[in-house]
């Protein structure tokens, strides 16, 4: 029985890594993203907005697996040459609670670039709609029944795998002062991976 586990467990590693190598992208496409961004993004005049800080509790839906939980942290700055309710954000999302599934533990963090679109609803109600780049980097850890020295044990191995892929999302924003928004959202981070998201953002 030992055995027949094992090959499974192996099978169940494959898998995800072909989920995760559907399509790979090198690091010179992130690189090209933030250069191409660079260029119009504008230097901020004196009396121009300032950028916005936010920091976000994740519940990630990974297929497969159960639910965990990420932590999320961005900026953003507005790019009005473009538009006037457009600007760039960056965010980091790293998860602090892995999903599992039957002796699999998935853990990630993930690099995104969005061009984000907010529609004013009123003084105090935002909503938006972002799209751009993500770059993810993926590991799986599993623990499964072995056989050591002829004797049956616990074993334990681990694979990883990287991918960048095109990210969209949406959500609101409320305003709880002047200098602070909650925020909310729903992002499909990867083809199999979803986010939806709650904090706080901070204007500077």
């Amino acid at each position: 029985m030992p055995g027949f586990l094992a090959c499974d467990v192996i099978g169940r590693i494959k898998l995800l890594k072909i989920i995760f190598c559907e399509v790979t992208f090198t690091m010179k496409i992130i690189k090209f993203v933030i250069i191409a961004a660079a260029t119009i993004i504008p230097l901020q005049s004196a009396h121009a907005q300032s950028g916005v800080v936010n920091a976000q509790l994740v519940f990630p839906d990974v297929d497969g697996f159960s639910d965990g939980l990420s932590i999320a942290v961005g900026y953003e700055i507005p790019v009005p040459n473009v538009h006037p309710n457009f600007s760039a954000e960056g965010e980091l999302t790293k998860s602090i609670s892995s999903p599992d599934s039957g002796g699999l533990d998935f853990s990630y963090y993930s690099l995104s670039g969005y061009g984000k679109y907010t529609h004013k609803v009123d003084p105090n109600f935002n909503l938006y709609g972002r799209v751009g780049l993500t770059y993810t980097s993926a590991e799986v850890d599993v623990t499964y029944l072995c056989l050591v020295g002829g004797l049956p044990s616990t074993c334990t191995s681990s694979n990883s795998d990287t991918d960048t892929s095109l990210s969209l999302g949406f959500g609101m924003d409320y305003a709880i002062n002047p200098q602070m928004d909650f925020t909310a959202g729903f992002t499909i981070l990867h083809k199999d991976i979803n986010h939806l998201s709650a904090g706080i953002k901070f204007k500077l």
